[in-house]
């Protein structure tokens, strides 16, 4: 019998297809890193054709990735005591 390997859910990317506003972000969700939330916004392109994409590929291009607003209420650990790590 094989067993079922538990898949990880780093996050989720939701594409906006009703979008109300045409500056909208076509793609949108959020993600976590190492117990960190982000937040992004991507918008859909085509490639020209220039580059390593054949012309007519569409792709999300990133315009936004932030900390997730419960994650900037954290306050940042600006600084590091070599003593801490003696307690561990």
């Amino acid at each position: 019998m094989v067993e079922d390997k538990k898949k990880s859910n780093l996050g989720i990317a939701v594409p906006q297809t009703n979008k109300k506003d045409p500056k909208s972000y076509d793609l949108s969700g959020s993600f976590e890193v190492l117990g960190i939330k982000y937040r992004f916004g991507a918008y859909k392109s085509v490639a020209t054709g220039e580059g390593k994409m054949s012309k007519g590929s569409e792709y999300y291009w990133f315009h936004r990735i932030e900390l997730q607003d419960d994650a900037a209420k954290k306050p940042a650990q600006t600084s590091f005591d070599p003593n801490e790590l003696e307690k561990m």
